[in-house]
C-alpha cells in the first residue's frame, strides 16, 4: 500500500514516477470539464454482459449489442484496475467481489475496456445496416454500409463507449487521456480502442443530428483500418460514431429517461490520429486539440467517449480473446478561455463578498467553526447567492485564495447539492452541482419565478488570507 499512498496523496511531493507517469503530470490539466476522471466513485463496479447503467452517474455506457430502452442496461465489458503495478482488478482489494462497495471511494482507478466476442446468435445483431429504432450494430466503418453489406464484413466494427456529455463556451479545447495497452492482453489483429470527441451542431435538441467528430484510435501496427473521414454521404454517418447522448444540464431532470440514442444523420469526421498499441505498453498520454464549431463564445454541446471497437468478423463466439485498452484520467480542457454566459461575478475580501449576485452576511467577520464538524482546521465564510428568475446554478468557481483551499462549499436547503471541490487548478476550485436523481428531492439552487436568495458557506483552511472571486455559472431553469 505504500505505493498507493504515495500515488494518492493530495499533497504532491517532488516529481515521482509510477510506471512512467510523473505524479504531478496526472493533475496538470488546470480545468477538466469531465467529471470523475479518476473513477474514484465507489458506487460502481465492473461491467458484464448485463451491466447496470444506473450505477454510475457520470460515465454513461453505450453498447449496440444490447441496450434496454427502459433502463438502459447494457451488454458491456470493462473492469476497474489499479493504474500502477500490479494493475489488479480493484474488486480483488476486498474479501469478496460482491462487496465492491467496500472499495475505498478515493482510490484512483483505471478502466480496462475489451470486447464481447459474440453477437448472441440474434438475427437482429447480425444485420449490418440495422437502423431505426434500434442502435446501428456497426459503429465504425471504412466502406459504404447498406443492405448489400454482409454481416461480419472486416471493414465494419461494433463500438462500445463510456461517455460524458459536456457543455462549454470555449472555442478551442484539448482532449485526451493516459492510455496503456497491456502486452499480455494484446489487441486481436483488427480490434481497436481510443477516444473520440463529438460536437452536436444541430439547431435544436430534436430532429436530425449534425455532428462533428475528432478521434484518436489505438490499433495494432500491422492494422491499417483507414476509417472514413471527411463529410460522409447522407445516411452513412448513422454507421460511424453514432452513440448515446446524456442530456445533463439541459433540463435532464424533466425526462423520464434522459439517455437518448445519438443518431449521426449528417456527419463530418474532421480528423483521426492513429497510435500503435505496441508503442503504448506503459502509460502514455495521448491528446488532440480541436477548434469547435459555432460562434465565438457561444455555448457548445460536446461529448467525450472512451471506446473499444470490435471487428464484426470476430463476433462469432469462437472464444478468442479480444485484447484490451486501458484508460486513466480522460480530460477535456479549454485552450481558449471559456466565455462566462449568464455568469455573475463579485470580488471582495475573504470575509465576505459584495456585488449583484453575491452578498455578505450581516454578521462578519469570518465565523469560527471550532465547535462544528470542521473543527481545528477550518474557518467558515458565509454569504448569500442571489439568483435571477428562471436561472439555476450549474457550477461555482472560487479564485484568488490559492490552491490549498477552499475545502468545502455548501449552499441551499439541501447541503448535499454542493459537496466538495471537484476540479482544482493552481488558483481556482470548481464546485459542481450534484447531478439530479429522479429518486431524490430536487434542491438545486434555483431562481424560481421571481428570483431567489440562497444562503451559502465557504470553508477554507485556518490562516487563509486573500481576496476571493466567486464566479457563478447559471443555465436556464
Amino acid at each position: 500500500m505504500q505505493e498507493y499512498l504515495e500515488f494518492a496523496s493530495s499533497v504532491q511531493p517532488t516529481v515521482q514516477r509510477v510506471d512512467g507517469i510523473p505524479t504531478l503530470e496526472r493533475h496538470e490539466r488546470k480545468i477538466n470539464l469531465c467529471s470523475n476522471s479518476e473513477f474514484q466513485n465507489f458506487n460502481d463496479t465492473d461491467g458484464s454482459i448485463y451491466s447496470g447503467e444506473v450505477r454510475n452517474t457520470k460515465w454513461k455506457m453505450y453498447s449496440p449489442l444490447f441496450t434496454s430502452p427502459v433502463d438502459y442496461r447494457q451488454a458491456f465489458n470493462f473492469q476497474y484496475r489499479l493504474p500502477y503495478p500490479p494493475y489488479q482488478n480493484t474488486t480483488s482489494l476486498v474479501d469478496s467481489p460482491a462487496n465492491w462497495i467496500q472499495i475505498p471511494p478515493r482510490i484512483h482507478k483505471a478502466v480496462k475496456m475489451f470486447g464481447v466476442g459474440n453477437d448472441f446468435g440474434l438475427e437482429l445483431n447480425q444485420n449490418a445496416d440495422r437502423t431505426f429504432a434500434e442502435p446501428p450494430i456497426v459503429g465504425l466503418k471504412n466502406k459504404t454500409v447498406d443492405d448489400t453489406t454482409a454481416w461480419g464484413d472486416t471493414g465494419t466494427w461494433t463500438r462500445y463507449d463510456r461517455y460524458q456529455t459536456i457543455r462549454t463556451t470555449a472555442d478551442t479545447i484539448t482532449f485526451g487521456a493516459w492510455v496503456r495497452c497491456d502486452p499480455n492482453d494484446a489487441l486481436r489483429q483488427l480490434n481497436m480502442g481510443g477516444l473520440y470527441l463529438w460536437q452536436d451542431v444541430s439547431g435544436s435538441l430534436t430532429g436530425p443530428r449534425t455532428v462533428k467528430v475528432n478521434a484518436m484510435v489505438v490499433k495494432r501496427a500491422s492494422n491499417t483500418p483507414n476509417l472514413d473521414t471527411g463529410q460522409l454521404a447522407t445516411g452513412q454517418g448513422h454507421y460511424h460514431f453514432s452513440g448515446m447522448n446524456h442530456l445533463e444540464g439541459e433540463k435532464s431532470w424533466e425526462y423520464t429517461g434522459y439517455d437518448k440514442y445519438r443518431w449521426n444523420d449528417y456527419l463530418t469526421v474532421e480528423g483521426i490520429d492513429y497510435y500503435d498499441a505496441e508503442d503504448l505498453g506503459s502509460w502514455t498520454r495521448i491528446e488532440k486539440t480541436v477548434t469547435l464549431q459555432g460562434a465565438s463564445g457561444s455555448m457548445k454541446r460536446v461529448g467525450l467517449a472512451m471506446f473499444f471497437a470490435e471487428n464484426c468478423s470476430y463476433l462469432n463466439g469462437d472464444g478468442t480473446l479480444t485484447g484490451s485498452v486501458d484508460f486513466y484520467y480522460p480530460y477535456v480542457t479549454p485552450v481558449s478561455a471559456e466565455t462566462a454566459t449568464s455568469v455573475s461575478t463579485a470580488t471582495g475580501t475573504i470575509s465576505g463578498a459584495g456585488g449583484a449576485s453575491v452578498t455578505h452576511y450581516p454578521t462578519l467577520p469570518i465565523t469560527d467553526t471550532s465547535a462544528s464538524i470542521y473543527n481545528r482546521n477550518s474557518i467558515a465564510v458565509p454569504f448569500y447567492i442571489n439568483l435571477d428568475a428562471g436561472k439555476i446554478v450549474e457550477y461555482i468557481d472560487i479564485t484568488g485564495i490559492g490552491n490549498i483551499g477552499p475545502q468545502n462549499f455548501y449552499a441551499g436547503v439541501n447541503y448535499n447539492n454542493l459537496n466538495g471541490r471537484t476540479e482544482m487548478s493552481f488558483d481556482q476550485v470548481r464546485f459542481k452541482i450534484t447531478e439530479y436523481s429522479a429518486t431524490s428531492y430536487d434542491a438545486r439552487l434555483k431562481g424560481g419565478a421571481n428570483g431567489a436568495t440562497h444562503s451559502a458557506t465557504l470553508y477554507v483552511p485556518r490562516g487563509t488570507t486573500g481576496t476571493a472571486t466567486i464566479n457563478i455559472r447559471t443555465i436556464d431553469e
